[in-house]
């Protein structure tokens, strides 16, 4: 396997945790079969029958496979051996939906929990988006042309007794999968790492989908958002993130949620809310400050429009104006009001760049109404008045 090959594969895996696979040895094909499967009604997963089918595939053409329990994978021949790119969902499936399965396919329905496990393994992803992701892959691997056929093999689900297809995922196995995935998104959140907290939260989505049988998508999303939340929450605790910020940052993501019109829109609110903490536990770490002087920071970054002073933030903070200027200059070499107006002309300096606001608008906005004195305060950060500033960089 060349080094392109594996560099893309891997990062679709991480980014869409879509898994690709080259399938050239029995054991491989085998190991595919017993991952994948639940019930023996899914011909497709079961390695005698997809041995005799990669034997049967053409080439320059990707086939996509609909089995009987719904779920997809594309398969395909390419230069390097036979490749299954899947399995994945192309919805989210609810208690109701489990249900009228298994109807069809005369099991009982009460099993339902067993099918909703067995989802919560796969990509929730639409068949258009994966077909795009795998041809692309396939394309820049050299594995087959900018154009390549595709086919849809819809597999009919089977009528078969209870007794002939037992369930092949234990579910109590399936729940401390879920623990342990949950112990890895928290120690990945104390540590501060960005890419491996979003990986485990990616794979938690998928299993909050058996939480849909308790209402809407959205609804249900909500809840999971929550149950992220608090365990973020927990997490920077421990990770010695001041309890200031962790409240900042946990109602930025209450109120997002809630304001969230689709599940999309909340799932991007929540890995906003993972990178923030990250960042900040990173923050912390690097910068070795107390947290009286983090906290500190942190609210001058959020509250800088507002009317602040020394003696606000030390009541904010309960402590003395003078311990503070003494202990917060020591830690950054700045006293709180010049760190406070070194935020405000970095964000005035972006608005004079970015928007046709007038100065006396921006100055307003960045929290120093007085047009004269802000003007001053940002010739003494910038050495050039605002005006300078903003023909200068406009030109």
């Amino acid at each position: 396997m060349d080094q392109t090959f594996q560099h893309t594969k891997t990062l679709i895996e991480n980014i869409f945790q879509f898994p690709i696979q080259l399938l050239n040895h029995e054991k491989e094909i085998q190991n595919f079969c017993d991952t994948n499967i639940l019930l023996p009604i899914q011909k497709f997963f079961h390695p005698q029958t997809l041995s005799i089918f990669f034997k049967q595939l053409s080439p320059n053409t990707i086939y996509h496979i609909q089995d009987e329990l719904c779920v997809h994978f594309f398969l395909c021949i390419t230069p390097l051996g036979p490749l299954a790119a899947g399995p994945f969902c192309p919805r989210l499936f609810s208690k109701y939906d489990c249900i009228h399965l298994l109807k069809q396919l005369s099991l009982p329905s009460g099993r339902f929990q067993e099918l909703l496990s067995y989802y919560s393994q796969f990509p929730v992803l639409s068949e258009s988006f994966a077909l795009r992701i795998i041809t692309q892959f396939l394309s820049i691997n050299g594995c087959i042309s900018q154009n390549p056929l595709t086919e849809t093999i819809n597999a009919t689900p089977s009528v078969l007794s209870f007794e002939e297809l037992p369930f092949q995922l234990n579910h109590s196995q399936q729940i401390q999968k879920h623990y342990l995935t949950e112990k890895a998104f928290m120690d990945a959140i104390e540590k501060g790492n960005t890419t491996q907290a979003l990986q485990y939260l990616r794979q938690q989505q998928r299993s909050f989908q058996s939480l849909k049988a308790l209402g809407t998508t959205l609804e249900n999303e909500r809840i999971a958002s929550a149950i992220v939340r608090t365990m973020v929450r927990i997490a920077a605790l421990e990770a010695g993130l001041p309890p200031f910020i962790i409240h900042q940052l946990s109602r930025e993501n209450t109120i997002a949620t809630q304001k969230a019109k689709t599940v999309d829109a909340i799932f991007l609110a929540k890995e906003k809310m993972v990178t923030s903490f990250c960042h900040q536990i990173q923050t912390q770490k690097a910068g070795c400050m107390s947290p009286l002087v983090f906290n500190v920071i942190h609210y001058i970054k959020s509250q800088y429009s507002q009317n602040l002073t020394t003696a606000q933030l030390a009541r904010e903070f309960h402590i003395s104006p003078n311990h503070l200027t003494t202990i917060f200059h020591k830690q950054t070499g700045f006293t709180p009001l010049h760190y406070l107006n070194r935020i405000r002309t970095e964000q005035a300096a972006h608005l004079l760049t970015s928007t046709p606001l007038s100065i006396q608008a921006i100055s307003t906005l960045v929290g120093i109404p007085d047009a004269n004195y802000f003007t001053k305060v940002f010739k003494r950060e910038y050495g050039i008045t605002p005006s300078s500033y903003r023909k200068r960089f406009m030109e």
